[in-house]
């Protein structure tokens, strides 16, 4: 009998390849006194989500990130991979971001590549909302499911 394996919050974030974005914002109260407030942020992209969703198993999508590189093989199913993941991205993004205020743009290049990140936050309402819309039929039991307070511990692991 198989045993199902609930994988952790940071194996989690570390799959689907979460960023951790900081910015500074500059404070001046007055001529001699500013300091930097720091604001951290966990995002992740939509397709490496589609790809834990449509997985077999946890264990099978991290065993396929480990051995990406050495197959020539795991290329072509990447390939065939992003080409749905691409067609569920776009319409999942058109349903999300009226539900879903915290998405991030980030371009690669000149305003011509644009990439959208959600917060790690809507992580567990975003994939509650796939499910609930049909979006997407999850293959992989149970869900995946980011537990907040871990969160901060990721991102300290992260950071140094």
């Amino acid at each position: 009998m198989n045993e199902i394996k609930i994988p952790s919050t940071h194996e989690i974030l570390r799959d689907i390849e979460a960023n951790v974005f900081i910015s500074y914002k500059k404070k001046e109260a007055n001529l001699f006194l500013s300091n930097n407030e720091k604001e951290i942020s966990v995002c992740f992209h939509l397709s490496n989500l589609y790809r834990l969703l449509t997985a077999e198993s946890y264990q099978s999508f991290s065993k396929n990130k480990e051995n990406f590189d050495k197959l020539s093989q795991k290329e072509k199913q990447l390939k065939e991979m992003s080409k749905k993941a691409k067609r569920f991205c776009k319409k999942a993004d058109a349903k999300l971001k009226s539900k879903f205020r915290s998405s991030l743009y980030f371009y690669r290049d000149i305003l011509i590549h644009k990439k959208r990140y959600y917060k790690i936050e809507d992580f567990n309402a975003i994939v509650d909302f796939i499910v609930q819309e049909n979006l997407l039929v999850p293959t992989i039991k149970p869900l995946p499911v980011i537990n907040m307070a871990e969160v901060d511990s990721y991102v300290l692991k992260v950071i140094e």
